[in-house]
């Protein structure tokens, strides 16, 4: 299995969930915009309705923050009542800053008393306090898969698109693209977009609404594994677009 600059860096507390799902693997922040001295927490989900705690993430999940000075792990704290797992944090300043969760789980791939498995990676990052002087949510983490965005996230707002690109072991991959927004439905896997990333992993996702947005990608492969088990990994990314155009955004030259 590849093991990414972001898995070396996670040395956070594990915690392992009772449960196995194909849910969405979400880290949802409270805000994301945390001003230096505050602190503020993220919760890490699974979900098939965007982005509501459906239950506890299944596997081994971790958490990190990562700012310019370097990368954080984050303790998890259990919250069985509302199915979720806590990652508390302060902030130093007010940069920008990355909440980059993962989790790591298997079962059997089918009924047969040899199955193989289904080795299953889900990789999600929260993207905080953006700016338009800093290049951190655009820089690739090394994830075995990633959802990068192309250009900075600050200022985003509703008529605006943001094109991102899909990475699989640090390359490109041509793989279906979804988008949605937190409450834009409560049917499971509500998506707002469906589209696919081109030969050279990128796509634009027209965003149609403020709020907190997941742009997510899977891949599949089966099997892939010199022991005959078979993989698949989910990534996404969550950030703020903000209700209305402000200066320097493509809606807003247009007025």
């Amino acid at each position: 299995m590849n093991n990414s600059l972001l898995a070396n860096m996670l040395i956070g507390l594990s915690i392992a969930a009772s449960t196995v799902a194909a849910h969405e693997f979400i880290a949802k922040p409270d805000t994301t915009r945390v001003k230096a001295g505050e602190s503020s927490q993220v919760s890490l989900l699974e979900t098939e309705v965007y982005i509501q705690p459906h239950r506890l993430p299944a596997g081994e999940s971790r958490a990190t923050l990562i700012r310019e000075a370097g990368a954080v792990p984050l303790d998890l704290i259990r919250d069985e009542a509302g199915k979720r797992l806590v990652a508390r944090f302060a902030s130093t300043d007010n940069g920008s800053m990355i909440i980059a969760a993962e989790t790591q789980r298997q079962r059997p791939f089918n009924r047969e008393e040899d199955s193989p498995l289904l080795r299953m990676e889900s990789f999600s990052k929260a993207l905080l306090n953006a700016d338009a002087n800093s290049d951190l949510h655009t820089r690739a983490l090394g994830t075995a898969l990633e959802i990068v965005p192309m250009q900075n996230p600050a200022g985003l707002v509703p008529g605006d698109s943001l094109t991102i690109k899909v990475l699989f072991n640090g390359e490109p991959v041509s793989t279906r693209v979804q988008a949605s927004y937190d409450g834009y439905s409560e049917k499971e896997h509500g998506y707002t977009v469906k589209t696919q990333s081109n030969d050279a992993g990128l796509v634009d996702i027209p965003l149609t609404a403020p709020g907190l947005w997941l742009i997510r990608g899977k891949i599949k492969r089966e099997p892939v594994l010199e022991d005959g088990d078979h993989y698949e990994a989910s990534a996404n990314i969550v950030f703020e677009v903000a209700g209305t155009p402000v200066a320097g955004s493509p809606v807003a030259s247009k007025h």
